[in-house]
């Protein structure tokens, strides 16, 4: 009889390296591994080590989380101490966009860094991104409001890459719950650039969820940000020229018409999408 092969042991990524992706209980007890209905861990094959959460050591741990949390006290104050800040964003939560037109048309050229500051608040604070959009379409016209949100959302995406690095996972499930985080790991698992650009053609994952959980898992940062540009591009600018066409609407506008065909082709697609993932999870 020949002896059992053996497997050399495998060490887990160093720092933080861990793979955000879901490894359910039944794909692991298919397949009959070491740790199979046993203390899962997001290392593929790995068991937690003593002393550590995920794989990471939690004086590391904590110091990072200790640092994201002194960020976002930090960018809370600025919020709530810059009055034009916190009334914008509260305009926003309350989907009220004649308010939030009238006080960046009046603010003028501070309007725009309204604008900036609210798409880079949507970081950690979730809110449908069309009223930022359209809003800005409508205040300021399309050629101006569409490059400024545009950036905007590829800064907010890193901002969001940059939690999911230095927090990890755990950060993505306190702020977007484990069923979101459950799906978006799902998707990002399947491929590389192609899942992501999905992702951001196709919204039914959080904007910001995906950059914690990209920047979690190590992916780079090029990748990340090319995909997000090219992702959000095309709701992008639909969305923001439809606000743009609001303030003068005519039905013999082609271009209102390319904006709304995309929204539909795009809110189509989510949907199908959607089912599928929800499916392929079952």
């Amino acid at each position: 009889m020949s002896p059992p092969a053996t497997t050399a042991a495998r060490r887990p990524p160093v720092g933080g390296d861990f793979v955000a992706v879901v490894v359910m209980e039944g794909k692991v007890a298919a397949r009959g591994g070491a740790h199979a209905g046993g203390n899962l861990c997001p290392f593929r094959g790995f068991a937690p080590r003593p002393g550590s959460v995920f794989g990471i050591p939690l004086w590391v741990m904590r110091r990072r989380l200790l640092y994201t949390l002194l960020a976002l006290v930090a960018a809370a104050l600025v919020i709530w101490l810059v009055e034009p800040l916190h009334t914008a964003l509260g305009h926003v939560l309350h989907g009220d966009v004649d308010a939030l037109q009238a006080q960046l048309q009046s603010l003028g050229v501070w309007g725009g860094f309204v604008v900036v500051a609210l798409i880079l608040a949507h970081a950690v604070i979730f809110f449908p991104a069309e009223i930022v959009n359209a809003t800005a379409g409508l205040a300021f016209g399309f050629w101006v409001a569409f490059p400024i949100v545009l950036v905007s959302w590829v800064v907010s995406g890193l901002l969001a890459y940059w939690l999911g690095r230095i927090a990890g996972r755990p950060l993505a499930v306190r702020l977007a719950g484990e069923k979101r985080v459950a799906s978006a790991e799902g998707l990002i698992d399947r491929s590389g650039a192609p899942a992501l650009l999905l992702s951001r053609l196709v919204p039914f994952v959080p904007f910001s969820l995906v950059g914690y959980l990209a920047g979690a898992a190590r992916v780079p940062v090029w990748r990340y940000t090319w995909t997000t540009a090219v992702g959000v591009l095309p709701i992008t600018a639909a969305a923001t020229y439809l606000g743009h066409a609001l303030d003068d609407l005519s039905a013999s506008d082609p271009l209102l018409w390319v904006a709304v065909g995309v929204i539909v082709i795009l809110a189509l697609l989510t949907v199908h999408s959607a089912r599928r993932l929800k499916r392929s999870a079952r």
